[in-house]
């Protein structure tokens, strides 16, 4: 595959391209590349997880009450092979 397939454009159309055409052919890619424009729409499911269990709820509340920082605990991990 090519980059001109990736992008479904040849190279001397993208460089007479204006500035504002630019961005909005490419605007489906910058939503993903700058994580300032990404939507809010997209919520961690770490909220979904404990409005769906009460009782890792109240957990997670009494570990926060000990002081146990648990900021982490649901971000996303690779896991990688042996």
């Amino acid at each position: 595959m090519t980059i001109e397939q990736i992008v479904n454009c040849s190279a001397d159309e993208l460089e007479k391209m204006s500035d504002e055409e630019l961005l909005k052919h490419f605007d489906q890619y910058l939503n993903v590349t700058r994580p300032e424009r990404v939507s809010a729409v997209v919520k961690r499911t770490e909220q979904n997880l404990m409005n769906n269990n009460p009782k890792l709820a109240l957990g997670m509340s009494l570990l926060k009450g000990l002081g146990v920082d648990t900021a982490g605990v649901f971000a996303p991990t690779k896991k990688w092979r042996k």
